[in-house]
């Protein structure tokens, strides 16, 4: 039905009803207190995806208006007041103009959950919105604020544990770090720190995304094509809701750790959506560039997902987050230990070196000069400096197997269930462990490091220990390779300890400063 204006009804600018599949009628008002300057608005149909309209819209009717004028004096861009095609109009457009400071009240009615008629007068919908507008949204707002608080410090008990402050008499407290600083006087979280933390989990909360439509997907024999797949769903949390709004293999592990503490279900949701992109021979898809909304305004070149690359699979640290917190029934664990088990295979079977108990990542490029492993999730660390994959063995590609099998034989034992033949997981586990220190371990630089063959000045190729040292090093470390107390674990503890290295006022260096490159 028709848009309509007002300034006279409760502090009603503009509403607009409609109708939809999905959920009946509805009405969409915006209310403010405020003196207006002009509300206008702006409908038609258009057989366009919707995530493509307002790019259309703006191209069509924003950026023709901007032109007029002498260019020196300001433009008021306004929309047109037009209403096309009647009640075949699938999309709107609405623009309130106000003074600062302002405040204005968007709501949603949905007309059947507040019993009223799909042809609603709009004094209706304005007593209907009441209790989501003006104070009662500010109260509204301000109980959820103090129940997600109280909610907050039930999970994480900020207030019960230590603060540490990151710097030391090393180094410099930053202004920053002066005017909100993390630790107080007796050793305690500051609100400040307390109010970051709050922030990053909403905003890790508020990038959950629900995405649909289809994909692409090089094919054999040389994978230098895209093939268009057929359509799926994909649920998971993004990386960044500006630039990266779209799920991400290994961001995605991490991001579950964080949000199984709070939302259990949440988290065995994406890894159900996750697991549910795997393919039959068990790769599981990098990047989510499904559907046009997620490749809006990412280059073609990007949207192809390579089926013989790997990425980190962080997911199964999310599923054994899940564990730890007593949240994976053992339905759930029995949904997901066949796609488990065939992913793990996957892994060793396509990721394996030529060496014996060795692995690498395929998939590294050479792009503007430098050697990119976009796969490892570390996409410009240092590797060998000449790519060769009868050669390359990376040390943490093997930690990453070896996880895998730890947490397979860990999903075994919760569901009672025998070792799988012929080994074990847990020998299998247990054997990389061992080969981690024998084809990894560098006894002159004491760190784990990459092997592969280097070119060094003058021409001479020799395969040997990569000479870098930084995250990479710490990943048999950090996934519980290196046995306690021994001789790799002090040094790995030393080196991340110690300035010259890996420590930072900011956390761990990526790279040594002391390394080639650092």
């Amino acid at each position: 039905s028709g848009a309509y204006v007002t300034g006279d009804t409760k502090g009603l600018l503009a509403a607009r009803q409609g109708r939809s599949a999905a959920t009946g009628a509805f009405s969409f008002s915006a209310f403010s207190a405020n003196s207006v300057t002009k509300v206008s608005h702006f409908s038609m149909k258009t057989e366009d995806r919707h995530n493509n309209v307002a790019d259309h819209f703006a191209r069509n009717l924003y950026k023709p208006s901007e032109q007029k004028g002498d260019g020196q004096t300001p433009v008021l861009v306004t929309l047109p007041d037009e209403h096309h095609h009647d009640s075949n109009a699938n999309t709107a457009f609405l623009q309130v103009i106000l003074p600062t400071p302002f405040e204005v009240d968007f709501v949603f009615t949905n007309h059947a959950a507040n019993e009223l008629p799909a042809d609603a007068a709009h004094t209706e919908v304005v007593e209907a919105s009441a209790g989501m507008r003006d104070k009662a949204l500010t109260d509204l707002i301000q109980e959820r604020r103090q129940r997600f608080n109280q909610r907050f410090e039930r999970t994480f008990q900020l207030k019960s544990k230590a603060c540490v402050p990151s710097g030391s008499s090393v180094y410099k407290r930053s202004k920053a770090e002066a005017k909100y600083p993390a630790c107080d006087a007796d050793g305690k979280f500051t609100e400040h720190a307390e109010g970051l933390g709050k922030a990053a989990l909403s905003q890790m909360m508020g990038g959950l995304s629900y995405l649909h439509g289809t994909w692409f997907k090089a094919t054999p024999p040389f994978y230098n094509n895209s093939v268009e797949q057929s359509s799926v769903v994909s649920f998971s949390a993004t990386p960044c809701r500006a630039g990266f709004a779209r799920g991400f293999l290994w961001d995605e592990g991490f991001h579950q750790m964080l949000i199984a503490r709070w939302e259990p279900a949440i988290t065995r949701d994406a890894l159900l959506h996750w697991f549910a992109l795997m393919q039959p021979d068990g790769w599981i898809p990098r990047e989510h560039f499904i559907g046009g909304e997620a490749r809006r305004h990412i280059e073609a070149r990007w949207w192809t997902q390579n089926p013989t690359h790997a990425n980190p699979p962080t997911l199964l640290l999310a599923l054994e987050a899940l564990m730890d917190l007593g949240e994976a029934p053992d339905a759930f664990l029995r949904c997901l230990q066949p796609k488990v088990a065939v992913w793990l295979d996957w892994f060793r079977r396509t990721q394996k070196g030529h060496a014996l108990y060795s692995f690498r990542w395929s998939g590294r490029v050479v792009t503007e000069g430098i050697s990119h492993t976009l796969s490892s999730g570390l996409d410009d660390y240092p590797r060998s400096n000449m790519t060769n994959t009868l050669r390359d063995r990376h040390v943490d590609m093997l930690s990453w197997v070896a996880t895998m099998l730890r947490i397979m034989d860990r999903i075994e034992k919760a569901l009672g269930q025998k070792p799988s033949p012929p080994s074990g997981y847990s020998a299998g586990w247990e054997a990389l462990v061992r080969h981690a220190e024998a084809i990894h371990w560098d006894k002159a630089s004491g760190m784990y490091a990459d092997r592969g063959l280097q070119l060094y000045p003058g021409g001479r190729k020799e395969e040997g220990f990569v000479e870098h040292y930084g995250y990479v090093s710490l990943f048999p470390f950090l996934l519980g390779m290196a046995p306690k107390g021994s001789n790799q674990s002090e040094a790995v503890m030393r080196i991340m300890g110690d300035a010259a290295h890996l420590r930072s006022k900011a956390g761990l260096r990526s790279l040594s400063k002391t390394a080639p490159g650092g």
